[in-house]
């Protein structure tokens, strides 16, 4: 009797097992078609959809409508973010910044190639502005003195001896090794005999 018992138990634990695949076979399928559907309606911004589409191709390897549509807007996506970058470039080699600008900001964050080149590129325009403002300032005049300005004074500098006797050895002391500015004629009761 009780290898009929444990036949039946091992039976109904092996096939309550197989039910849950089964399910989340069907749920994986459902949140792949869920995923590509949200793709589809995510309009302009390709890099979401990107991401949905290759979400679903990862729920559902086997699907070749997943699988083809997330290389096909992977593709797509990097593609246009090398010709964005590229007419950024060509757009701040002419010295048009304004339009370098916003064309270098529309490059994604998909590939991190092609966005650190695009966020690089918008730090040259940055810094190529800070430039023209103080060409433009230089050309002006901004930067040399006039004398309706008033100058600020210079730091006061405490006037402290160079080298202090006290802490210098007796051989050091010696007046004849001191340059002859710092010598100084020594009082007749000071001196040596």
């Amino acid at each position: 009797m009780s290898l009929r018992l444990s036949i039946c138990v091992f039976y109904l634990l092996l096939s309550s097992a197989a039910m849950p695949a089964q399910d989340s076979s069907a749920n994986a399928k459902q949140q792949a078609k869920d995923l590509a559907d949200k793709a589809r309606g995510e309009g302009s911004d390709r890099a979401k959809q990107v991401q949905d589409y290759c979400a679903a191709a990862q729920l559902q390897p086997k699907e070749k409508k997943y699988v083809d549509a997330c290389n096909s807007y992977r593709e797509g996506l990097i593609n246009d973010d090398q010709a964005w970058l590229a007419s950024a470039i060509a757009l701040y080699k002419s010295h048009d910044l304004d339009k370098a600008e916003s064309t270098a900001k529309l490059v994604t964050s998909y590939d991190q190639k092609l966005s650190g080149q695009a966020r690089f590129l918008l730090d040259l325009i940055k810094n190529e502005r800070l430039l023209n403002q103080v060409k433009a300032a230089w050309a002006k005049g901004d930067f040399t003195p006039s004398s309706h300005r008033r100058r600020p004074s210079p730091a006061r500098i405490p006037k402290q001896p160079l080298l202090c006797l006290s802490t210098m050895s007796p051989s050091t002391t010696d007046t004849s090794i001191r340059p002859r500015s710092w010598r100084r004629p020594i009082p007749r009761e000071l001196s040596p005999s």
